[in-house]
């Protein structure tokens, strides 16, 4: 998937990680199949419901050679994983529920990785859009997430010095980033740990601050 979400992205720069207590965002989450999830990632790109094999969303993620994805579910709540091996490294989860064969959008995180000049070395971009609204289904699962949660809000926002936020790796330690979020009614800062990651990964995910999933 070669889409790359631009507007609203804050600029990181590196520091070192010190130690930090949070919780894991998906813990002991299990990867979504045909026998153990009401709903599965087919090999075409469809999110499908496993007893009707009617689709989730309408389109499919966009696949490419550089991109992956993966599906997996801990309790309630369902986490798209997307990963893109290019340059950019652009990585994206789509948090959602799946009740009574609705929809409900969670949570968009948005991260691109990109090489800065001036100083020399690796820097972050990013963003995350939260709250619980019914998904737009006729699209890709990204698109949904992107135009259920986002809605603009991203773009208006991103200008204010306070958008502004530190994120680092320390390879031995992992990589910390702090990035805007926007709410229905609210917006802030949400920081994230990758203990042991120097790129992002969900099962390395740790929130230290600020991720609820609502306003």
């Amino acid at each position: 998937m070669k889409r790359t979400f631009i507007a609203g992205l804050a600029l990181f720069s590196f520091s070192l990680l010190a130690p930090c207590v949070g919780y894991a965002l998906a813990a002991d989450a299990i990867v979504c199949g045909e026998t153990n999830c009401p709903i599965t990632l087919s090999e075409s790109g469809l999110i499908v419901d496993v007893k009707s094999s009617k689709r989730v969303f309408d389109l499919p993620v966009q696949e490419t050679m550089f991109d992956s994805y993966s599906l997996t579910k801990r309790g309630q709540r369902y986490y798209l994983e997307r990963s893109n091996t290019t340059s950019s490294r652009n990585w994206q989860i789509f948090i959602f529920r799946y009740d009574d064969k609705k929809v409900y959008a969670l949570k968009l995180i948005s991260l691109s990785r990109s090489y800065g000049i001036v100083p020399a070395g690796v820097e972050w971009s990013g963003f995350e859009c939260r709250g619980s609204s019914a998904a737009r289904t006729q699209y890709a699962p990204f698109e949904s997430a992107e135009i259920s949660l986002c809605n603009g809000r991203v773009a208006e926002k991103i200008v204010h010095s306070e958008m502004q936020v530190v994120a680092s790796p320390a390879k031995s330690r992992g990589l910390k980033i702090d990035i805007p979020f926007y709410g229905k009614t609210t917006h802030g800062v949400a920081v994230y740990s990758f203990g042991g990651d120097d790129e992002p990964r969900l099962d390395s995910m740790v929130c230290l601050k600020n991720c609820l999933d609502a306003d």
